[in-house]
């Protein structure tokens, strides 16, 4: 999908008031990691279009500027592999087998699966402010 990476807004024929993140846009690695990282600028960008939508016309203009989404290209993947070890590659550098079975060996990190659908530990409302906004 046609999406602008700045602001994960589609740009596609599809209308206003319209967003993606994650392996469907146009510019993604893909991943969890990556996905953390845009959920609060879609969360953000989408409460100001709203707002505005909510206000007036949708030719309303947002106050304030866009939440701005930086993406981080380096690769992050840690793939266990049989009962001792596995593969891994972290922002450039090789990740020893041993630590690949320490880190994610042992539970694939099921353990964290429900807490990352819920959005905890992390706050499950984003807040971001810019001058002059409370987003």
């Amino acid at each position: 999908m046609l999406t602008t990476e700045s602001t994960l807004r589609v740009t596609s024929k599809a209308g206003p008031l319209v967003y993606a993140l994650g392996d469907i846009t146009s510019f993604t690695m893909g991943g969890i990691p990556e996905i953390q990282l845009e959920v609060p600028v879609l969360a953000s960008n989408m409460k100001r279009d709203l707002l505005a939508a909510h206000s007036g016309s949708m030719s309303t203009k947002p106050k304030g500027e866009d939440r701005i989404y930086v993406p981080e290209h380096r690769e992050l993947q840690l793939v266990p592999v049989g009962r001792g070890g596995g593969v891994g590659a972290v922002y450039g550098w090789k990740f020893p087998s041993w630590a690949v079975w320490l880190i994610k060996g042992r539970d694939y990190l099921v353990g964290k699966a429900v807490d990352k659908v819920y959005g905890k530990p992390e706050v499950q409302e984003v807040v971001w402010k810019a001058e002059g906004q409370t987003a």
